[in-house]
């Protein structure tokens, strides 16, 4: 809803609605809320409050914590109710369609790893094999929904960088047709180029994690960002990131008394979604959270 009427104040006219020309139309004013996009995470979905709306959540932890397993676990937990476009700009597209099988087995009788695959499809069994067939068929509940764009898209004879303006041009016009607006995952911020900022590196993070709440706040889609760390824990390369996201999460390992090599070896891992920001929730709370890396599953 957009109000139309400026206000007096005195003898001034100020060129804005007063707060009582919406409320006149509060079905108009609330009519493109977006609906809460549950995680598949029911611990984590609690933390939220049922789920993510139109927000911007950026998600850090160090490398090999499992941040993109993390996004592939969202990415296919939100194609249920919404199209989403998940950006890779680091992993390609059958690495993910692959992290996305092997997530997707769990809910069969027998779990597939991504040694199954390999071995499956380099004998030419991918539409045969009972195993792989069950993974595809989940998988295809939700794969309709789920569009990867990774860096290695060619634009002519070179390659296509991933930017926040054509992201977010993809997002506005997918709405207008469809009326929902995709919910959009970036696996990872500090690859994410931009077409208009011509600054530092770090003017132009800021400048992307703006456009990133403008992408959530404006198209009503949640946006999900994965962001590498410093050594004191903050987000890399800007300090903006912060302040421009809705909700920050930072996945770190539950246990500090063992070493992080010991528990980075292990079959299952016990993680803690740390939260250092969440406007719409509560901040400051550690969501424990298991994490299976062998079937990219997150519960």
């Amino acid at each position: 809803m957009t109000a139309s009427a400026d206000q007096t104040v005195g003898s001034y006219r100020i060129p804005y609605p007063a707060c009582d020309e919406y409320l006149k139309d509060l079905n108009g004013l609330f009519a493109n809320t977006c609906p809460d996009n549950p995680t598949g995470i029911s611990a984590l979905d609690a933390a939220i409050g049922g789920g993510l709306g139109d927000e911007l959540m950026v998600v850090g932890g160090i490398p090999g914590i499992g941040k993109t397993d993390f996004a592939v676990n969202l990415a296919l937990a939100f194609a249920k109710q919404r199209p989403v476009l998940f950006a890779s700009c680091e992993l390609g597209t059958r690495q993910i369609i692959t992290r996305a099988l092997v997530r997707m087995s769990t809910a069969t009788a027998m779990p597939i790893t991504e040694r199954t695959i390999r071995e499956t499809t380099a004998n030419k069994m991918a539409t045969t094999s009972g195993t792989l067939a069950a993974a595809v068929e989940q998988l295809n509940q939700v794969s309709a929904n789920l569009i990867i764009i990774d860096n290695a898209i060619k634009d002519g004879d070179g390659y296509e960088e991933i930017t926040v303006e054509h992201l977010h041009s993809l997002m506005h016009r997918c709405r207008q047709a469809n009326g929902v607006a995709p919910a959009v995952i970036i696996d990872y911020l500090q690859q994410l180029g931009s077409e208009t900022s011509t600054g530092s590196g770090t003017e132009t993070l800021d400048h992307i994690a703006k456009c990133l709440a403008l992408m959530a706040h404006t198209e009503y889609a949640p946006v999900v960002a994965l962001s590498s760390l410093t050594k004191d824990g903050t987000f890399r390369g800007s300090s903006h990131i912060e302040h421009a996201a809705d909700c920050c999460v930072h996945l770190v390992l539950e246990n500090k008394t063992a070493s992080a090599l010991d528990e980075m070896c292990q079959p299952t891992r016990s993680l803690l979604a740390k939260f250092t920001k969440n406007r719409n929730g509560m901040a400051g709370i550690n969501v424990r959270l298991s994490y299976t890396p062998e079937y990219h599953l997150f519960g």
